[in-house]
Formats: structure tokens, sequence, C-alpha cells
């Protein structure tokens, strides 16, 4: 439904809702026009068909009441161009028959119509079946409304997941680039992470090192010092440490590290 037209409605149309009634038969009309008036409906009329779709475009009514036999084109015909017109295709199109044509009753319904109202009129039927339309066109615009919201939503979630993904990329190319080597941990010290600059200290690519404990790099006689710090970490404590490395290809080199914990969900997970 366009923006255009639902702003016509919210502006014009009574509690009940407005009806369009294009019908030259003058006592149909006036019939139709009495029951529906007298229950609070806002009833405009029409007795030509070749500019009902322009009328009903500009009315933005919530039903259309349209006759068969219309002055100089038929009633179906503008039927099928009122369903396939985006502005009113969602208004739903009650036939108005005399009650002559029954051979016709199929042609009039696959032209769009939603029913079908048959001379003599009975003021109960055709109150209930005018009620339950627009109740089905009420229903139908509020689920395109929420429709339209879930979509939006999806599009607004889709925009956010992008610009976290961007911020994460973004981040992650300055964590690559830098010159000190960051590495990260879980609980029992198997590394989970190796920056590029690894590779300039210890001679490892970082896949050579992802997957293995820390301790495998470090020199033997500073283990038990490093084994406690981690402790401390772990325990959430933010700790610097000094200590010996091995490199790939068996050298030793001072290190010093600032470590902090990791959290998830208020629990440590790592370092």
């Amino acid at each position: 439904m366009s923006q255009t037209r639902t702003n016509a409605r919210s502006r014009s149309a009574p509690a009940q809702g407005s009806i369009l009634l294009i019908e030259r038969d003058p006592e149909n009309l006036r019939t139709l026009r009495a029951i529906l008036g007298g229950q609070g409906y806002q009833v405009n009329a029409a007795g030509t068909g070749r500019t009902a779709k322009d009328i009903a475009r500009a009315s933005s009514p919530d039903l259309i009441l349209l006759g068969i036999d219309l002055s100089g084109i038929d009633g179906t015909e503008i039927c099928r161009q009122l369903s396939t017109d985006p502005e009113t295709a969602d208004i739903p199109v009650l036939f108005v028959d005399d009650g002559g044509q029954p051979q016709r009753i199929a042609e009039m319904l696959s032209s769009g119509a939603a029913d079908l109202l048959t001379a003599p009129f009975q003021e109960d039927e055709i109150l209930a079946r005018v009620k339950t339309h627009l109740a089905l066109a009420a229903t139908r615009k509020q689920l395109a409304q929420v429709d339209a919201d879930m979509e939006r939503e999806i599009e607004s979630r889709r925009q956010l997941e992008q610009a976290l993904h961007e911020a994460e990329q973004s981040g992650h190319g300055l964590v690559e680039n830098l010159s000190e080597v960051i590495y990260s941990t879980d609980k029992q010290g198997v590394l989970t992470y190796l920056s590029p600059a690894i590779e300039r200290f210890l001679g490892y690519q970082p896949s050579e090192g992802i997957g293995r404990h820390i301790s495998e790099f470090i020199y033997e006689e500073d283990l038990a010092e490093l084994k406690e710090r981690f402790q401390r970490v772990i325990q959430g404590q933010n700790t610097a440490s000094e200590y010996r490395a091995v490199t790939k290809s068996g050298e030793i080199r001072w290190m010093r590290t600032s470590s902090q914990p990791v959290f998830e969900g208020g629990r440590v997970i790592g370092a």
C-alpha cells in the first residue's frame, strides 16, 4: 500500500469505514445507500464505470460495491482493472447483481471480486458481508504493516551486523600490524591466537603455535614462576612478567608481557 493512500485514509475515513458504490440502477443506489448510511458508513456513489478507477484512486475507499452492468463498460472489466492496479488492488470489491445473470457469477468472482450481493437485498445479509470484508481488509492491512516492520527490523539488524563485522575486521587488522606480539590462551594455557609478529620474535608462524601449550615456548628455569603468574591472571588479576623464551632455532630471548584476564558472562575464560 502506498504512503499516499495510507495518509488519505487516515485523514478522511470515518470510524465505520468508507464505501464507494458504483452502480447505474437508481433503485439499487437508493437501497444500498440507505442501508449502509444508516449504519454510519460513509457512502460515495458513482453512476458510471468509466471513471471508477480514477474515483477509487482519489477517494481511497475501504470497500467498493460494483454493479455488473455499467454504462459503456462491463463491471468485470472494471474489477480486473481495480484488482491489478497497485493503488487499488487491496480494496475488496463486492459485485452488486440484480439477480438476472446467475450464469455470470463465476465470471464476476474470477475477475477479482471478493464477494457478491444479489437482489432482492436483505439488510442483515448486506451488513454482515460488508462488515466481514471490511474486517478482513483491516486485518490484511495490519499484517502488511507487521511484515513491513519486520523487514525494517531485519534490515536494521543486517546493517548493525555489517557495521560490527567491519569494526571487528578493522580491529583485527590493527592487531595484525602491531610490532608487539599479541597472543591469547584458554584457562589451561593453550594458545588460541598468535599475531604475525611472533615470527620476528621467536621464528614461528602463528599456525605453528596455536593449539599448543604456552609452556612449550618458555625456558625451563622460568616455568615455575610464570605458571604462578598465569594463575593470578586466571583468578582475575592483571600481571606483568619477565621471562626467557626459546626461539624455533633454540636461542634464548628475554620477553616481557603484560597480561589480563578475558571474561565471558562474568567468568574468566582465558588470558
